[in-house]
């Protein structure tokens, strides 16, 4: 005869042990941030029809999954903005603020008064060197403004490595996971811990980047990327980047940066959310704009103040002046500085001047009769007015004073143009620069000009040489007039004009394509302005995103917490209740022992 009592007895005693175990497990990982509750499923067992207490069905997490989803989505979107807002405060730490000290403006406004005071003053060596001072002080605040935004990119790609590796080494995390978890499965053994466990790397990599989930048999899950890229599914597919070491403004995704690859798929423009997403979008797009911004600016600084100081003269002359650059062209082709093409439209004056700024020679040369710039060459020096024009090996061209207490003038008559550029001759010689940008000049590519910009070398040395006037255009000026007069301000007093005239920009932190709507019509002061105005625009917008997500973030943590979270005083009034119900049980047991000894004692 089956003991009925005796089989219920044992077998809920057995269920209660491994109730016991569960809670006591609950409060053993109660300390680990990550762990979730755990449940025991307890189902009535029934043998022949005939119920035979309880037993243990399953243990499982007392989890909500679309909850769990919601929390992933959500740490990958705070990963994308507070990496953003880090990156873009960086940059904005870096670059100052408008109306600081050494910030951009009030560098351009120090400059702008050293002009000012020389305008007064023009005969003045110490205010030309003050002058001088405040270009050079400019020049370096554009090369270290340049400089911040590549180590900031510099420092982001190396960001962006370490990144990758760690996702490739969370998932290969998850991957072991997974297999724990199809093994216990397979058992029949509770998957509870290795799940807490990949949730927790689950979402350290939803912080990196966007990843889908996929359920399959098992308990196992397999990854994607937002694109629909595999990640993880019989086997891991790991992400791949190479570091570039070093940036260079035309350094870009586009013309040489590694692919961010997976599985032979480049995914750079496909992440959607996470810090590698924030990451690639400040090294490839937003530093990208600002070095374009800064750029513009530096370009129109150098051409709007070479244009004046071109057209300018030092008082005295200066006995030499040099092309900045080289107009030798593939000399295996033939193409020779003296062949580069040189015409133009009206008409420019050159002179010889003496220490007073007496002319003593001067010709004025149609460039309509130019072809080339040996032609202009030729036409200097069959002028004979004391001026030397040469070309040398290297593409330099220079006149020169042929008594060396002269100086040389020049000068365009009737806005006079050289053909394809439209700038003066001068200018488009670059034969008395102000600022200089190595080979890159006006017309040329300006892609990070700004770490290149410099006041003229000779210019630093020897400030004398800035031209503070201009040589006379007057028609009838002739060889022992005034050519130019101590105490002329002309070329002084246009860099002041030229501080408060409004030039078209692209809007700081755009696209600096040409032909773009998005410009605006500023002054070079307040132009530098805005360009830290923009960088502090979007580092508070940012921020009011990333702390906005960060505290839904919160609150979704919360509630999965309160759902699923371990809580001790819960757990220890759980376990009250089991030992109240072992304690009956004990007490059943004995009552059935008694009860079966006095059965026997009567037999």
């Amino acid at each position: 005869m089956t003991d009925v009592t005796g089989t219920i007895i044992t077998q809920s005693l057995k269920t209660l042990r491994g109730r016991t175990e569960v809670l006591s497990g609950n409060l053993s990982r109660a300390s680990i941030p990550s762990a979730t509750s755990q449940r025991a499923n307890v189902v009535s067992q029934v043998i022949n029809g005939v119920g035979q207490g309880t037993r243990l069905a399953s243990i499982e997490r007392n989890v909500d999954e679309g909850l769990i989803k919601d929390i992933r989505e959500k740490t990958s979107t705070t990963g994308y903005t507070s990496t953003l807002h880090d990156l873009l405060q960086r940059l904005e730490t870096n670059l100052g603020k408008p109306g600081e000290r050494g910030s951009l403006a009030l560098s351009i406004a120090e400059f702008e008064a050293t002009i000012a005071d020389l305008s007064q003053s023009p005969s003045q060596n110490s205010l030309r060197r003050q002058a001088i001072d405040g270009a050079n002080q400019l020049t370096s605040r554009f090369n270290e403004l340049s400089q911040h935004i590549q180590n900031v990119r510099t420092e982001t790609d190396q960001k962006i490595y370490n990144a990758v590796e760690r996702v490739n080494n969370l998932v290969a995390h998850i991957s072991t996971l997974n297999g724990e978890i199809a093994t216990l499965n397979a058992r029949g053994h509770t998957t509870a811990t290795p799940e807490d466990q990949r949730d927790q790397a689950l979402k350290e990599l939803s912080e990196l980047i966007f990843v889908q989930t996929t359920p399959n048999e098992n308990g196992v899950i397999y990854l994607h990327t937002a694109n629909g890229n595999s990640l993880l599914s019989i086997t891991q597919e790991e992400l791949s980047y190479t570091k570039s070491g070093s940036m260079s403004a035309g350094l870009t995704h586009e013309t040489g940066i590694s692919d961010l690859s997976l599985g032979g798929l480049d995914i750079t423009k496909n992440l959607k959310s996470g810090a590698i997403a924030a990451l690639v979008e400040v090294r490839d797009k937003i530093a990208v704009e600002f070095q374009s911004s800064l750029d513009t600016l530096t370009e129109k600084i150098r051409d709007t103040f070479n244009a004046i100081h071109n057209e300018g003269t030092s008082y005295p002359a200066t006995n030499l002046l040099t092309s900045s650059k080289s107009f030798n062209g593939n000399l295996a082709d033939g193409e020779t500085a003296e062949t580069y093409a040189l015409t133009g439209t009206g008409t420019v004056r050159f002179a010889t001047l003496a220490a007073n700024g007496n002319v003593m020679g001067m010709a004025d040369i149609n460039l309509a009769s130019l072809t080339t710039l040996n032609d202009l060459k030729n036409a200097v020096n069959t002028a004979s007015i004391g001026l030397t024009a040469t070309i040398n090996a290297n593409g330099i061209f220079s006149l020169s004073a042929t008594n060396t207490d002269h100086g040389v003038g020049m000068v365009s008559l009737n806005g006079a143009t050289v053909a394809g550029s439209g700038l003066g001759l001068s200018h488009h010689l670059g034969m008395n620069d102000l600022f200089v940008t190595g080979q890159f000049s006006s017309g040329n590519d300006t892609t990070g000009i700004s770490q290149l910009l410099q006041v003229r070398s000779d210019l630093k040395t020897t400030p004398s040489k800035f031209a503070v006037g201009k040589l006379g255009t007057d028609p009838g000026l002739t060889a022992g007039q005034i050519g130019i007069a101590s105490g002329n301000k002309e070329t002084t007093s246009a860099m002041v004009r030229l501080f408060g005239q409004s030039i078209s920009f692209n809007t700081p932190g755009t696209s600096n394509t040409p032909g773009t709507s998005d410009t605006i019509s500023t002054t070079l002061t307040n132009y530098g302005s805005s360009i830290l105005s923009s960088i502090a625009n979007q580092t508070a917008g940012a921020n009011l995103n990333q702390k906005e997500d960060k505290d839904f973030l919160n609150t979704l943590e919360e509630m999965h917490k309160r759902k699923s979270g371990i809580t001790i005083s819960e757990n220890m009034a759980n376990l009250g209740d089991l030992f109240v119900e072992h304690n009956a049980l004990l007490k059943a047991a004995s009552t059935r022992q008694q009860m079966l000894q006095t059965m026997i004692d009567r037999l």
